[in-house]
């Protein structure tokens, strides 16, 4: 079957496909013909069947599918779709997890999906995933799905650190004190130099390497400075001089007179 079909031939398979005509198409398959449609044709007797939900259907043309690609795509589709069920067949049908950007499965929200592709192979660290999940999604299911990748894969623990800390100092970027809160509960780092989400394409300019404090009195926020915790030994001097670059007068007090106030300062 790795002929192409003509565009006649399949538009006639992807119409038995939409009509759920399971038999018909197993009587398609068992005659030697094409599932292969040719490149004009924008839609897939995969990607019919998937959307329409018909398990059956998806069962019959992954297990009689020979391109890895089309299985990759079906994955990607059943992802995008939410239906878990057509993602833990197009696996087991030989889709590989790794094809999918891991990102992808965690802004579905799922943290059993992405304990599901964690489980198999994903890659949590090309372009930051988390840390694009925190920002884009913002559901604490993803902390979730972190905190339980930093369980299953300790050889990678410092990377995914990073991808906190980064989220942490975009989040202090913003002034979003609700997810400041939640990555400081994750162990993100405030002291921790690096650049914010927004600036990740100049992760190895040490010009663009800040902290959560720095963006926190650029951003001119009390509350969020007090949720950081600064104490004597952090670096007093870039804050205040962040906080005044911004002209951000509430994070300027706090800075030039923080330190003779015992209750503003961590222990």
């Amino acid at each position: 079957m790795s002929a192409t079909l003509t565009a006649t031939e399949a538009k006639e398979l992807l119409r038995l496909c939409e009509s759920g005509r399971l038999y018909e198409i197993d009587a398609w398959i068992r005659a030697g013909r094409s599932l292969t449609v040719p490149h004009e044709v924008r839609k897939t007797p995969l990607g019919v069947a998937i959307s329409t939900g018909f398990h059956s259907l998806v069962e019959l043309l992954l297990r009689n599918e020979q391109s890895q690609q089309t299985k990759n795509d079906a994955l990607r589709l059943a992802i995008q779709l939410d239906r878990p069920a057509l993602v833990d067949l197009a696996v087991v049908c030989g889709a590989d997890t790794r094809s999918v950007p891991f990102l992808d499965v965690l802004m579905t929200g799922e943290r059993a999906l992405a304990a599901f592709f964690l489980e198999r192979g994903a890659d949590p660290l090309t372009d930051y995933p988390f840390a694009r999940a925190f920002h884009q999604l913002r559901a604490k299911t993803t902390l979730g799905s972190y905190l339980d990748c930093r369980r299953s894969r300790p050889e990678v623990a410092d990377q995914l650190q990073e991808q906190a800390d980064m989220a942490l100092r975009q989040f202090c970027q913003e002034g979003s004190l609700k997810w400041v809160s939640l990555l400081m509960w994750a162990g993100a780092s405030p002291r921790a130099r690096g650049p914010a989400l927004d600036d990740v394409d100049h992760i190895d300019d040490p010009e663009w390497h800040t902290t959560a404090f720095h963006e926190a009195c650029a951003f001119g926020s009390v509350e969020i400075l007090k949720r950081l915790k600064p104490t004597r030994a952090d670096d007093l001097v870039g804050m205040l001089e962040r906080a005044a670059f911004s002209v951000r007068i509430p994070a300027i007090v706090i800075a030039q007179s923080g330190h003779r106030d015992r209750r503003f300062w961590a222990s």
